[in-house]
């Protein structure tokens, strides 16, 4: 190849391009795939949301109409139906005067009058009382009578009542003959005005409506009590009598003056229903340019009513064209998962890159996202009459259920991407002002930045605490900046602190299943398996104490390496302590656990190490026994990786060598078989920097027992030597851990080697002459 072909051929970028094309298309066909997944998730079915104004919210900005369009007015339509219903009479019932009852009385009336001035003549006369006309008592002599006994006689007979001292007036006023001829030109328009309808005083039906009554469909004047009466008394003064005999007529005929007209109050509501049925809709006509609503005021019922009709009227336009919503939004879920692989892709650390990690997050993110879509259709289903979803349900978005698991199981970095992928797409789907995702995306961060390392239920808890809690104060401050009423507030931060305890809540309940599922282990669980009552651990000290002991200390180097470089500290632990339990097979063929013999000594180096290397696949063997979490698993697997094990390999090249020159040792090495491979472990190079950091400090702890003197210098020299080999030998390339790091946990190892191996002060003995006084 010339060296044209080799510049034309030569990548520049070929760190970035190592994928091969059958990888670019897999992951090129998952972000298609969660794209349409979220798109479907989060919107499809749902209408398009403009706004989200609540009546009497401070308006924070001039809505101006895109074009013309009518709408009937609620509002206009109901204020003119009900004044055409208020034109309506009521319909009402007369209760007709009862003419014979009251023809009976009279009659008895004058009978009494008649017979009492009648006697009263005779009795002046002196002469024999005549009988009494028909209907009176026959036994009574009624001019013997007291004006008030015969008074009270009338009414109970008649039941009308007259005063007493209207008495002589009438009896001078009228004669026996002319009595009766009297009292019926009363009837005439007592009956009139009884017939045409009387009503209470102050009644609450009939005196707030107009003079005009419906009686059957006629129409017709009615009259109160007081009314009536001030018409008989005019029609009776209208007869032509004296002014004597008509107050005392009067006065006779106007307890007759009773209220009897009935409500009909279902005719009545028929008659105005009709009335409305017959008003047309009211149409309002809103102009291209035409403002809807002003900016910094609080909206009229007619403002409001007027806005929701615009927003109708954007959504029918809209919805008549939905396939740009369609492209938008879905544009909008494409971009956001490519920007979430990217972020995959140039992630520094490789637990992001694990297919498994990226599996984790797209079922988490679909899952949260699945219960964002299932409670806003939740509260659309409950929500109140009248407000809006975003001053009852906006805060209540359990968005942080995803995130905070992801933090748990994987990385901050990816819980950040998950909080903010999960806000931007909740303020897309609720529709609102960018305040709301501010708001939302802040409390997400506080809680992923509480529980990033939680190795408690409780400070996952006091994390979702912390979400609800920075959601319900700035609820509060962004709902007064609204100027919603407080009821309203009270509301938005009940439900904000109330979501943010159940997430916390559900995450810890969750997370069980989800690392069973993935087989990923949280801080919460690795906690458990630093309890030396494990049942390996207790083995370990029983069958192999030395071993024990040496795990101890590499867990104890590892966890504060990781301290000082960010990494996980209790995964390092946890590693360092299970990283040996193969040696428990045969625990006496490893130095840590030798007493005097060395069972070594009677194998050849090729089958010596072949036992020392079957460690890690019988360690493999007892942790999944033991269903111990693949962090153990990967402790034990890659705390050697695939370096050789030197000394057998140098042993038996010592051996195969001794009689060789330096041109005939590779074919002496190939005669019996001594390979390079057959002396490496059968593990796999470190993947992560917690794998790297264990797999340095069982070198280096194990090695400084080597140590003749122990002084900082020799241990500096060892781990430098350690650091070195693993370096070159490429141990360390594929744990994604920087040479920064590796200097600062070379710093670490030193520190803590030296404060483990530090030698003590040789105690003093008793001078010998003192020493024999006191035997003696």
């Amino acid at each position: 190849m010339t060296r044209k072909e080799r510049l034309y051929k030569y990548n520049v970028f070929q760190n970035k391009s190592s994928l091969k094309t059958h990888h670019k298309i897999l992951i090129a066909i998952m972000i298609l795939a969660m794209s349409f997944a979220l798109y479907f998730i989060c919107f499809a079915g749902r209408k398009p949301i403009n706004f989200q104004i609540s009546m009497g919210m401070k308006t924070q900005a001039r809505v101006v109409s895109s074009m013309t369009f009518d709408y009937p007015s609620e509002i206009r339509t109901k204020a003119k139906k009900d004044r055409a219903a208020g034109m309506v009479p009521i319909a009402c019932e007369i209760v007709k005067m009862n003419e014979d009852s009251l023809g009976a009385n009279l009659s008895k009336l004058i009978e009494l009058l008649n017979a009492r001035q009648i006697q009263s003549k005779e009795r002046g006369k002196k002469s024999v009382a005549a009988e009494p006309a028909k209907g009176a008592q026959e036994e009574q002599n009624l001019a013997e009578m007291s004006d008030e006994a015969f008074l009270n006689l009338i009414k109970k007979t008649t039941g009308f009542n007259i005063n007493e001292a209207d008495l002589p007036s009438i009896m001078s006023e009228t004669t026996p003959g002319n009595r009766q001829q009297r009292f019926w030109l009363v009837m005439t328009p007592l009956k009139e005005i009884v017939n045409e309808g009387i009503y209470e005083d102050n009644d609450p039906v009939f005196s707030k409506t107009d003079s005009v009554l419906d009686f059957g469909g006629i129409r017709k004047y009615r009259r109160n009590q007081t009314e009536a009466r001030r018409e008989l008394k005019k029609r009776i003064y209208e007869l032509g009598i004296s002014e004597t005999l008509s107050d005392a007529l009067y006065r006779i005929f106007n307890s007759e003056l009773r209220p009897n007209i009935v409500y009909n109050e279902p005719l009545t509501q028929k008659y105005r229903d009709e009335a409305r049925a017959k008003v047309a809709p009211v149409l309002v006509t809103v102009t291209e340019g035409e403002t809807i609503i002003e900016p910094n005021r609080k909206l009229s019922p007619l403002e409001m009513e007027r806005l929701n009709a615009y927003i109708k009227e954007s959504e029918k336009n809209q919805s008549q064209n939905p396939v740009s919503n369609t492209i938008r939004e879905f544009s909008i879920c494409l971009l956001l998962m490519f920007s979430s692989a990217l972020f995959f892709a140039i992630s520094k650390n490789s637990r992001n890159r694990r297919k498994r990690s990226i599996v984790l997050f797209s079922v988490l993110l679909i899952f949260n996202m699945l219960s964002e879509r299932a409670a806003i259709q939740i509260s659309e289903a409950v929500g109140h009459s009248g407000e809006s979803l975003a001053t009852i349900f906006l805060y209540g978005a359990p968005i942080m259920i995803g995130p905070i698991l992801q933090v748990l199981l994987c990385t901050s970095y990816t819980g950040f991407v998950m909080a903010l992928i999960s806000a931007i797409l909740t303020t897309i789907m609720l529709g609102f002002a960018p305040d709301y995702f501010v708001l939302l995306f802040s409390a997400s961060l506080l809680a992923i930045f509480y529980c990033n390392g939680a190795r408690t239920r409780k400070q996952v808890i006091t994390g979702g605490l912390l979400y609800g809690l920075i959601l319900s104060v700035f609820s509060v401050i962004i709902g007064t900046a609204y100027d919603l009423n407080s009821d309203m507030l009270w509301k938005q931060g009940a439900i904000a602190m109330f979501s943010g305890i159940i997430t916390g809540v559900v995450a810890t309940v969750v997370i069980p299943i989800f690392e069973r599922l993935f087989k990923l282990t949280s801080n919460l669980t690795l906690l458990e398996y630093t309890d030396y009552n494990n049942p390996l651990l207790r083995m370990l000290q029983m069958e192999a104490p030395g071993t024990f002991h040496h795990s101890l200390m590499v867990s104890q180097i590892a966890e504060q390496a990781a301290v000082k470089i960010g990494a996980n500290p209790l995964e390092c632990a946890v590693g360092g302590l299970y990283h040996d339990i193969g040696k428990l097979i045969k625990p006496e063929f490893f130095a840590e656990n030798q007493a005097a013999n060395n069972p070594h000594d009677a194998q050849s180096p090729t089958m010596s190490a072949l036992i020392i290397k079957s460690h890690i696949r019988e360690g493999l063997e007892l942790a999944k026994r033991y269903k111990m979490p693949p962090v153990v698993l990967d402790a034990i697997l890659q705390h050697h990786g695939n370096s050789v094990i030197s000394y057998f390999y140098n042993k038996a090249l010592n051996l195969a060598g001794a009689n060789a020159n330096k041109e005939t040792l590779l074919q002496v090495l190939r005669d019996n078989g001594i390979e390079e491979s057959t002396f490496r472990h059968e593990g796999k190079r470190p993947q992560s920097p917690e794998s790297a950091i264990i797999m340095l400090a069982d070198s280096c702890e194990a090695a400084s027992r080597s140590l003749k003197r122990v002084t900082s210098h020799s241990i500096e020299e060892l781990v430098d030597k350690i650091f070195q080999s693993k370096m070159n030998d490429n141990q360390l390339d594929e744990s994604s851990i920087t040479l920064k790091q590796l200097a600062k946990v070379r710093e670490s190892f030193i520190f803590t080697l030296q404060n483990m191996l530090h030698s003590r002060v040789e105690y003093n003995t008793p001078p010998a002459a003192l020493s024999q006084n006191k035997q003696k």
